[in-house]
């Protein structure tokens, strides 16, 4: 009994892997809350240059942009700033908020 248990214990586990369902509590854990993430709309250059792929140029470009732009709406309105591509974008776009 304890093995047949086991074994769809383990099995269970295998279909949610390859499927890419996780369960709710792993699911909560895996992904930043909004506190976490660097609100684009207030982060000063060094908080931007933690994200992945950002320097110090683009960092400073982003903030001229909030400057003269207005505060982003959506945190995918970064893409507009000059040297931010769609693909830079979605290597961060899970730890920033607008």
């Amino acid at each position: 009994m304890k093995r047949a248990r086991a074994i769809i214990t383990a099995s269970s586990s295998l279909i949610l892997a390859l499927t890419g369902v996780s369960r709710p509590a792993e699911a909560s854990m895996l992904q930043p809350q909004s506190e976490e993430r660097i609100n684009i709309n207030t982060a000063s250059a060094e908080e931007l240059e933690r994200l992945p792929g950002i320097g110090s140029a683009l960092a400073t470009r982003i903030i001229a942009h909030r400057r003269k732009h207005g505060l982003f709406k959506r945190p995918q309105d970064i893409i507009i700033v000059r040297g931010m591509s769609a693909k830079l974008y979605r290597r961060f776009a899970h730890l920033i908020r607008a």
